[in-house]
C-alpha cells in the first residue's frame, strides 16, 4: 500500500517510526573449498563462490610467478680407497665441476650414504676367500683347457710325457728307455699278435692272418724289394719288387682307390678280389 501526504502551507510534519516485530532465526550458511587454479603470471589473486549465499563454495585462483634465475651448477663427489685395518674403503676426498662453495670433505661411504667414522665404512673388498694360497687356484676354479705349456711344470731335454708307475696317478716324466719298456709292455700284452711261430725277420712288417685271426710277422706292404746289395728293405740299390703270384685273403678295392700288382695273379680258393665302382685296379 502506497501513502501519500501533500501538505498546502508549510508547517513542520513530524513522524514517528515504530519498528516490527522480531522476524524468525534464519538457516546456518556453510563454506566449502573449491578448487585452487593456476592464473596467468602478472594477474590479479581472485575468488569466486560457485555455490550460493548460504551454501558458498570458494574456488581460489593464485597468479603463476616469473621463471627464475638459473641456479649454480651442482658438485659431483671425488673418492679415494683408503685402509682401515685390513678392510678398504672408500673416502670422501674432494669435490669436482661444481659452483659456490664446496661442500665438506673427509666423510667416508657407508652402507646407507656418507657417514663421519671410519668403522662405518662399507668394506670393498668382500668377505674373504675359500683359503686357496697366494698364486694357487684349485681344480674347480681352472676352466677345461685353460692351462698353457708355459703354465706346466718345466720337463728336461729328451723326455715324454706319460706314467711308468703303476696305477692311475701323477704324470711323470718318460725316458727313451722308460717308452721302449712301455711300448715292449704294450706289444706282450696283445694277445692276437704270434712272435713265436714265424720270428720276425729284417725288413718284416705285421700282417694280419685272417684263418689265424693274429698279427704275424711278414714281408712289409705285401711283398719286398731286391737290388744290387742283395739286402731285403734296404733303399739303396733295390731295383725289383718282389710279389707273391696267388692272393691268398680276401681284398677290396674301395670306389676312391687306385692299385697295381705285377702278374699274373692268382685268387687262391674260397678268396675274393672285389674292385668297387670307381675303383681301379692294373695288373702289370
Amino acid at each position: 500500500m502506497n501513502l501519500t501526504i501533500r501538505l498546502k502551507s508549510a508547517p513542520t510534519l513530524r513522524m514517528r517510526y515504530l519498528p516490527g516485530l522480531k522476524g524468525d532465526t534464519g538457516e546456518a550458511g556453510t563454506i566449502a573449498l573449491g578448487p585452487t587454479l593456476t592464473g596467468a603470471p602478472g594477474t590479479s589473486a581472485s575468488v569466486t563462490n560457485s555455490g550460493t549465499p548460504t551454501a558458498a563454495v570458494f574456488a581460489f585462483t593464485v597468479p603463476r610467478g616469473d621463471v627464475g634465475a638459473d641456479g649454480e651448477r651442482g658438485w659431483s663427489p671425488a673418492f679415494a680407497a683408503v685402509m682401515d685395518g685390513a678392510r678398504s674403503v672408500l673416502r670422501l676426498v674432494d669435490w669436482v665441476g661444481g659452483e659456490g662453495v664446496k661442500p665438506a670433505t673427509g666423510s667416508y661411504v657407508g652402507a646407507a650414504g656418507l657417514v663421519a667414522d671410519i668403522a662405518d665404512a662399507v668394506d670393498l673388498r668382500g668377505p674373504a676367500g675359500s683359503g686357496v694360497p697366494a698364486g694357487s687356484i684349485t681344480t674347480a676354479e681352472l676352466a677345461n683347457r685353460a692351462a698353457t705349456f708355459a703354465r706346466i711344470q718345466a720337463i728336461a731335454s729328451g723326455r715324454l710325457l706319460g706314467r711308468k708307475t703303476a696305477l692311475s696317478g701323477d704324470i711323470e716324466e718318460l725316458t727313451a728307455a722308460d717308452v721302449r719298456a712301455l711300448l715292449a709292455l704294450a706289444l706282450g700284452d696283445l694277445a692276437d699278435v704270434d712272435l713265436a711261430t714265424t720270428p720276425p725277420a729284417h725288413g718284416d712288417g705285421f700282417v694280419w692272418d685272417q684263418s689265424a685271426g693274429k698279427w704275424k710277422p711278414g714281408p712289409a706292404g705285401g711283398g719286398m724289394f731286391r737290388g744290387d746289395n742283395g739286402t731285403v728293405g734296404s733303399r739303396k740299390g733295390d731295383i725289383f719288387r718282389v710279389a707273391e703270384q696267388q692272393l691268398d685273403s680276401d681284398v677290396t678295392i674301395a670306389a676312391d682307390e687306385n692299385a697295381y700288382a705285377p702278374g699274373p695273379l692268382a685268387v687262391a680258393t674260397g678268396k675274393t678280389l672285389t674292385i668297387a665302382a670307381g675303383g681301379n685296379l692294373v695288373i702289370l
